[in-house]
């Protein structure tokens, strides 16, 4: 799934889609800064709903990165902009004792070390992918930007509509799929 698809369908949800459709077509030098202010708002709306699930309703996305080695004061800008927790620091001998000071990763080891650690997806173009997130859809993450559209916008009854429609087919979702339990064959 895309920005530029849960960005239609959530245009479509603020009923501004004919307002924004040269921005999904491409041609986003042709439209007003009225309308580049809408758009820039559902972008903010897709990030903070992309934050939400991320941090409360799943586990927050894990990467392991390979960096190098020595006494080693690794900043921790260069390992993600949206870092959340580093995990732990390995190697192929086991695991790596670590610090974190001054927004530096502090570890010593003499050979390269592998760095597990926990972000926030965050989306900045049209184009970027989305993350997945268990059993949540497209039109669901759509429902939450449209809630937090209106929200942004002042209009807080369309906003209420919209957030309990997506916090309850979230609940559905973890609630259908999350806990599957084990069977067993006699």
């Amino acid at each position: 799934m895309t920005v530029l698809e849960i960005l239609q369908l959530a245009s479509a949800y603020v009923d501004n889609y004919d307002r924004l459709e040269p921005i999904f077509e491409g041609n986003a030098d042709q439209v007003s800064s009225e309308v580049q202010t809408e758009f820039d708002k559902l972008l903010i709306a897709l990030n903070g709903i992309l934050h939400e699930l991320a941090t409360t309703k799943s586990k927050p996305s894990k990467v392991t990165i390979i960096v190098s080695h020595g006494d080693c004061e690794f900043p921790l800008s260069q390992i993600h902009s949206n870092l959340i927790k580093v995990n732990k620091v390995f190697s192929k001998n086991g695991k790596v004792k670590f610090s974190i000071a001054d927004d530096k990763l502090c570890f010593n080891s003499n050979i390269p070390v592998c760095v597990d650690f926990s972000y926030i997806p965050s989306v900045s173009s049209i184009n970027d992918k989305v993350n997945e997130f268990n059993f949540i859809g497209a039109r669901t993450i759509a429902m939450g930007v449209a809630s937090e559209f209106f929200l942004l916008s002042g209009v807080l009854d369309d906003s209420a509509y919209y957030r309990k429609a997506f916090d309850d087919k979230v609940a559905r979702a973890y609630k259908t799929f999350a806990f599957v339990k084990a069977k067993r064959w006699f």
